[in-house]
């Protein structure tokens, strides 16, 4: 494709491209070579992510600075469009920690251990219960005999 076949990169980069020595085409072959390198990083290092996020926000602007005034946000929707698409495999992983999983297993004999303890335990709450029950029971004894006396 030939630079001056596309007028949406001409009118862009040729108005920015005074400051450096290289020329509009050689900005846009830096340009074109950069995306997809970012791509293919992005795909595996959290830096490169960032920078094809920047490309990416960079594009939609050099997009819509060039367009002409009465498509620019249909150019710069259609941008972010594409791009959000492309982006979609770099930032799946994005978020995602990796999950470490360590299963101990208990030592042999400890569930029996426990369901031992635990019989001991409920064996001494139903004594104590019992022995509860027998003291009110005393102390209802103890509250009527105490009131047949009172009445004679």
């Amino acid at each position: 494709m030939s630079w001056r076949s596309s007028p949406g990169r001409s009118a862009y980069l040729s108005g920015h491209a005074a400051g450096p020595p290289s020329g509009p085409e050689a900005l846009w072959q830096v340009w074109a070579l950069a995306g997809p390198c970012l791509w293919l990083l992005g795909l595996f290092r959290g830096w490169a992510r960032l920078a094809w996020i920047l490309y990416g926000a960079a594009t939609v602007g050099m997009v819509y600075a060039g367009s002409p005034p009465t498509g620019q946000a249909l150019a710069g929707g259609l941008t972010v469009l594409v791009w959000a698409v492309l982006s979609l495999p770099v930032l799946a992983g994005v978020g995602r920690r990796p999950r470490t999983v360590i299963q101990v297993s208990a030592p042999a004999g400890a569930i029996e251990n426990a369901v031992a303890m635990m019989r001991d335990q409920v064996s001494e709450l139903e004594s104590t219960l019992e022995r509860m029950e027998r003291a009110s029971d005393e102390l209802a004894i103890r509250r009527s005999s105490a009131a047949d006396t009172d009445d004679d």
